[in-house]
């Protein structure tokens, strides 16, 4: 039985790069730095009364997943996460796994950047494997006067794309309660907004969860 040690990083001093499987808990408030999981890791990331707030900084996410990384969530105390611009709140594209576990008492608020989804895909990426069981979790899409993010999943559309973007795997159940608001095309939970909506991929929805969704239109 492993009895690993548990990493604790505080963005206020640096930022958290997630380069190996292991337990890791972030903390403080940023406007600088960021989380990053690496490809290839498998880790427990524990949100503890974080904020990161990269919204003045574009192509930066408050706190992203690389693809062919996954990791459990663990949300406790009140945690604030906002993209730059092309960026979601908390980025999770396609071939990425975000599971927020079932015990997690604390609340989630992740807001993307202009064109990327509060969680999910950033700006013409779509979404990953989304799992939330637990929590109080609150996704907002960020959007400009032409297209907008999911609140959960794809991004919207970028340069030569006609739609938005797939909103990926999406599964909420346990005791989680969900609000996501899509912005400018987007849905609240599915697809990205562009010239045409993204396609909205699985959506499955079970237990005891609580969920409100909104998408947006254009104007």
């Amino acid at each position: 039985e492993c009895a690993c040690a548990t990493t604790v990083v505080d963005v206020g001093v640096e930022p958290a790069v997630i380069s190996s499987n292991g337990t890791y808990e972030i903390l403080g408030t940023t406007v600088v730095n960021q989380i990053e999981v690496m490809a290839g890791v498998a880790a427990v990331v524990i949100l503890q009364d974080l904020t990161v707030d990269l919204s003045n900084q574009a192509g930066r996410c408050a706190f992203s997943v690389s693809s062919n990384a996954s990791i459990d969530l663990i949300v406790n105390g009140s945690n604030h996460l906002h993209g730059g611009l092309n960026c979601a709140g908390l980025q999770v594209p396609r071939g990425a796994a975000l599971a927020i576990i079932s015990n997690s008492p604390g609340n989630l608020l992740a807001v993307g950047g202009a064109c990327g989804a509060g969680i999910g895909g950033g700006r013409g990426t779509a979404g990953g494997d989304i799992h939330i069981a637990g929590g109080t979790i609150h996704a907002i899409g960020g959007g400009d006067p032409d297209r907008g993010g999911a609140g959960i999943g794809g991004g919207a559309s970028t340069n030569g794309q006609l739609a938005g973007n797939e909103g990926g795997t999406i599964t909420i159940d346990g005791n989680a309660f969900v609000c996501a608001e899509g912005k400018n095309g987007g849905a609240g939970i599915g697809g990205g907004g562009g010239c045409l909506g993204g396609t909205g991929g699985i959506v499955r929805i079970g237990g005891r969860a609580m969920v409100m969704a909104t998408g947006s239109g254009y104007y």
